[in-house]
């Protein structure tokens, strides 16, 4: 398409008239086109309207799950620390400390 509109371009410039370009010729991003697209702006809206509809119930788990944080943060450097797990992996990928 680029290509032909260049070729066209070149040709009518030799015939000796003036190019201007027009609004379809114009190239855009590729991010604009796929964000002005129809049935991506649907979408969007479809899953931003569900995001905000189990907004609530989602605070209400997250409250619940919190009770349960030592779980993923001493327990876990406990066991890494107690497996050798940690030091394993430092020696085998060569990570500092």
């Amino acid at each position: 398409m680029v290509r032909v509109t260049k070729e066209m371009e070149a040709w009518l410039a030799d015939a000796g008239d003036e190019v201007k370009p027009n609004a379809s010729s114009v190239v855009k991003p590729l991010h604009k086109l796929v964000a002005e697209h129809q049935d991506v702006v649907k979408l969007a809206m479809q899953l931003n309207a569900a995001v905000a509809m189990h907004r609530a119930d989602v605070n209400d788990l997250l409250t619940i799950f919190n009770g349960y944080d030592h779980l993923w943060t001493t327990v876990l450097d406990e066991f890494i620390s107690f497996s050798g797990l940690y030091n394993a992996l430092v020696t085998f990928k060569n990570i500092p400390c």
